[in-house]
């Protein structure tokens, strides 16, 4: 994944996570029970935690954090 890009708000609420900020990372990620594909700052995240991104922000739900698993 190359990353490139800044944040100006992040937040996060019992696993809810929103990012507002300018990106445009491309490439495709896969870590412990998430992959993530993105091309020019809009993906998508699949797994444990579920997500859109756009090139001025993200949303995503850890649905471990959520349920508590």
């Amino acid at each position: 994944m190359i990353k490139l890009g800044v944040n100006l708000v992040e937040a996060e609420f019992k696993g809810v996570k929103s990012t507002i900020g300018l990106n445009i990372d491309t490439g495709v990620s896969i870590r412990k029970n998430v992959v993530e594909a993105k091309i020019d700052g809009f993906g998508i995240k699949v797994g444990k935690e579920v997500g859109i991104s756009t090139p001025i922000g993200e949303v995503s739900v850890d649905l471990g954090k959520l349920f508590d698993f």
